[in-house]
């Protein structure tokens, strides 16, 4: 083999260098590879929250951002409980996981339920203006609710008054009848007690209300989690203990199903599942590598270099990473995926080529002839690779962005300590004498100096197929953007989003609209309620009535009167008091004929039966009847205290806290919530349901608005990071070679093995998606990678070749089996993703194990037959033999 001929200056200087210090070039690359790591160990933070891969200069990131700092974060789990039918059962099971749920630390909001106190402090804004006005005119008789004695005096009093003909007007009459009758509703409520009926008037507390679907059968537990976005799911830790109480309480009610979903819990188990596929993945195909390295070059020595300079390149990475952006996201975070798919690929072309030059000469003259001759290309390889994955800084997603940059740096800096670090350490540790020739790997090729009948049958087999794949992407093809479709089949979240989408609709999904007051928030609803893609409205407005003028006179009527009681006057409890009670009752009741409504005459007819029985009660079990008013009266003091403090503090106050923080906002702005009422998980109704939001307000946001507009953002960024990545590698190789020819021929190779490999997705229904559609291309900067080395090769042998050889005495060596080698450890870095039970990167395995594999066969058959094909024999000329 003679040595190649071509001038390249600058790989002789730096071939110079590492002959000239390999101890300093190793010392050197270590050293900063140590310093490196530290400092991306120290400042390279992981940043889990799925906001951070949305740039924050996007208007309607900027519109869900400003909702964050308004509301908080409103993401919450939800365990849900299904009564399968028995509403009882059901609600001890929501009541028993509640108690368990509320002892955790972890978890600042726990909400199932409305509670009774919670329901009667938004009473005078909740009640009918009936009841309102009812309860204005007896608020005077309120602070008599202190005792038994100090009510029923008061009662007495305020009816002998009102009954007392032309002692007081007729509005002073009707406002003293009413609170005479609160007062003896209250003690009559005893009655109830003592007969085991629900309680009436004030007595009568409200009974929880549980967070149910619109169906009834399922009950909900809304949690909120303590998020900490510096751990990889955020909420691993508080996730554990809830499912931990979900299992103690599945297991003390069996009638019952429970289970656990919503997005933060969706996101939580894609991350622990796909991360887990990642790094059982990442682990196997470096052992993978590292095996197939020591049997095909026989030897562990070479292999183990190897290694040491991709850990160089890691340690650089981490420390580039840390300096270009300063953090690591979720999707950033996959670059170790892609160097150990592509990084060690330039570390075996590096040592192909220096094995096949130690056939003729030292360890020396062999790294120096190797970076001469493979330098440029690893190189330019490199670069070609790296600048698919820089290009995304041209895109909207910042998530694309920030992998583009660190996975662009490590791809280059994989490359450079492949041609500095390795042929340093391959001078100081290789072992001199004649090595093992590397194992031929047993895939058949095309050679040049075939005839061109077999070129010919090569390229035309090739170019059907590649036309035939073309002709089959467009109605086969599928683009999956239903995220949940994507996740693993047996994850329990997934299984419950499903469950409550069939029940009602999706609790993962709302849109906001802020309201800065109540008429704004009325007008939107009112829009709403017209636009069919919207299935639910919420707001405050489901347990408060609108604000009106009446109403707000009658709550500053009540609340005047509850300050000026009617006065001190204390009667003991005795059965003759209670039958005097009752009969100015029912002589009250004959005065009003012909004015009372019939409710009303009802009403005091109950009151005055009721203290009658209540009177034999007292007479037949003293002690049992007497605890029995003592409970009604002080059921009414505590249930009237409720409607009190919750009618003087302000709204959000009053409301009940399973509903607060989605009602209003600290600042006092309205958050109306709008819900699909289409599944929304699929591309189409969402983006249905995001133009009806807009059309109810413009600056709407919420996740259904991230969610498409990130969607769009991805495949705008895979459009043109897929067209500008050809503009790129096609540069470069101009770059690289100078001539169009060579452009040409490499890139039309390669979108020959895209073509036919996007055609074998759709034929065997692999879809892309948001979590695989990165990996075309990913096989455009990585598929030209071999056309370039073998096109390198063929043009030094050319150069190395005496004059009197003809154009086709070229064959491929060390090169070919290199291209093949380093093939296919690209598709097993990425190919162990084909078993993630994550079933986005499973498509992303495939995608790549298909392009690498398909790419490989392209530069294998497809160049070297139009090679032949381009190149005309010289007439009768010896050819003399070559290197192999």
């Amino acid at each position: 083999m003679t040595a190649p001929k071509t001038d390249r200056r600058w790989t002789d200087a730096l071939a110079r260098i590492v002959l000239g210090r390999p101890w300093t070039v190793v010392a050197l690359s270590l050293i900063t590879a140590i310093i490196a790591g530290a400092y991306g160990f120290l400042r390279l933070p992981l940043d889990a929250n799925t906001d951070s891969l949305i740039s924050r200069n996007r208007p309607w990131m900027g519109l869900y951002l400003g909702f964050l700092q308004e509301f908080g974060d409103l993401e919450y789990l939800y365990a849900v409980v299904d009564t399968k039918g028995d509403r009882a059962a059901g609600e001890r099971a929501a009541d028993a996981l509640l108690a368990r749920l509320k002892t955790m630390p972890d978890l600042p909001g726990v909400y199932g339920r409305v509670e009774s106190d919670e329901a009667l402090r938004i009473a005078t804004r909740a009640m009918s203006i009936d009841e309102l006005t009812a309860l204005s005119e007896a608020a005077s008789a309120i602070p008599a609710l202190t005792t038994p004695e100090s009510a029923l005096g008061v009662a007495s009093a305020a009816i002998q008054q009102a009954t007392r003909f032309g002692a007081t007007g007729a509005g002073e009459r009707e406002r003293l009848g009413a609170e005479a009758f609160f007062l003896l509703d209250v003690i009559a409520g005893a009655d109830d007690i003592l007969a085991g009926r629900p309680a009436s008037g004030l007595a009568a507390m409200p009974p929880p209300e549980y967070l149910a679907s619109d169906t009834g059968r399922l009950l909900f537990i809304a949690i909120l989690p303590r998020k900490d976005f510096g751990t990889l799911a955020a909420i691993e830790g508080p996730l554990a203990e809830i499912r931990a109480a979900i299992d103690a309480t599945r297991s003390e009610f069996p009638t019952v199903e429970i289970g656990l979903t919503g997005k933060p819990v969706l996101q939580a188990d894609e991350l622990i599942t796909s991360t887990g596929d990642t790094t059982r993945s990442f682990a196997a195909s470096l052992l993978l590598v590292a095996l197939l390295c020591v049997i095909i070059y026989r030897d562990w020595r070479r292999p183990l270099l190897a290694l040491i300079a991709f850990a160089v390149a890691i340690g650089w990475t981490h420390g580039a990473a840390a300096l270009l952006v300063g953090r690591l996201t979720l999707l950033s975070m996959v670059f170790m995926l892609v160097l150990i798919g592509a990084g060690l690929d330039y570390g075996i072309h590096v040592v192909s080529r220096y094995l096949e030059f130690r056939r003729e000469v030292d360890i020396r003259e062999s790294v120096r002839r190797t970076m001469h001759t493979t330098a440029v290309g690893t190189l330019t390889g490199a670069a070609t690779s790296a600048i698919v994955f820089v290009l995304a800084i041209l895109s909207d997603f910042q998530g694309l962005r920030e992998l583009g940059i660190i996975a662009g740096a490590g791809l280059v800096l994989c490359a450079l300590a492949m041609v500095t670090t390795l042929p340093a350490l391959l001078i100081l540790f290789d072992r001199p004498g004649q090595p093992a020739q590397p194992r031929s790997i047993p895939i058949p090729g095309v050679s040049i100096g075939v005839n061109r009948r077999r070129a010919r049958w090569a390229f035309a087999i090739l170019a059907t197929i590649t036309v035939a794949a073309i002709a089959i992407t467009p109605f086969r093809l599928r683009f999956e953007s239903n995220l949940l479709k994507l996740q693993a089949q047996d994850l329990e979240s997934v299984h419950w989003e499903h469950r409550v989408l069939e029940d009602s609709a999706s609790l993962s999904w709302f849109a906001a609209v802020i309201a800065p007051d109540e008429s704004s928030a009325l007008a939107a609803i009112e829009r709403a309620k017209r636009e069919p893609e919207i299935g639910f409205i919420r707001s405050v407005f489901d347990v408060i009535q609108p604000a009106t003028p009446e109403r707000d006179e009658l709550r500053a009527r009540f609340a005047s009167r509850v300050a000026a009681p009617l006065g001190q006057h204390s009667e003991a409890i005795t059965p003759q008091a209670l039958e005097r009670a009752a009969s100015s009752v029912r002589f009250a009741l004959s005065l009003a004929v012909g004015r009372a409504s019939d409710e009303e005459r009802s009403r005091m007819t109950s009151i005055a039966d009721r203290l009658t029985a209540l009177a034999g009660h007292l007479r037949q079990a003293p002690d049992i009847a007497t605890k029995a008013i003592t409970t009604a009266v002080e059921q009414a003091r505590i249930a009237a205290g409720h409607i009190m403090a919750g009618d003087a503090a302000s709204l959000r106050e009053a409301l009940p806290a399973a509903i607060r923080a989605r009602s209003m906002s600290p600042n006092g702005k309205y958050l109306v919530s709008l819900v699909p009422k289409a599944d929304t998980w699929e591309l189409e109704p969402l983006q249905r349901f995001v133009e009806a939001i807009r059309r109810v307000d413009p600056n709407a946001t919420g996740v259904p608005i991230t969610q498409s507009e990130s969607i769009a953002d991805m495949t705008r960024a895979f459009n043109l990071i897929s067209l500008w990545s050809v503009l790129a590698v096609a540069v470069i190789t101009w770059l690289d070679f100078r001539r169009l020819s060579a452009v040409f021929l490499c890139v039309g190779i390669l979108g020959s093995g895209i073509a036919i490999t996007v055609g074998l997705l759709a034929l065997f229904d692999v879809p892309l998606s948001l979590a695989n559609f990165f990996g075309v291309p990913i096989l455009i900067g990585l598929g030209i990678d071999s056309n370039i080395h073998l096109l390198h090769r063929a043009d030094e042998n050319r150069a190395g070749n005496d004059p009197g050889f003809d154009d086709l005495a070229i064959d491929f060596g060390g090169t070919r089996s290199a291209v093949i080698f380093t093939s296919l450890t690209t598709a097993i870095g990425f190919g162990g993703q084909i078993f993630a039970s994550h079933r986005g990167m499973q498509g992303l395995g495939w995608i790549m194990t298909i392009g690498s594999l398909v790419c490989l066969a392209t530069s294998m058959w497809l160049l070297p037959a139009v090679l032949r094909l381009l190149r005309e024999p010289k007439a009768d000329r010896p050819r003399q033999g070559v290197a192999h």
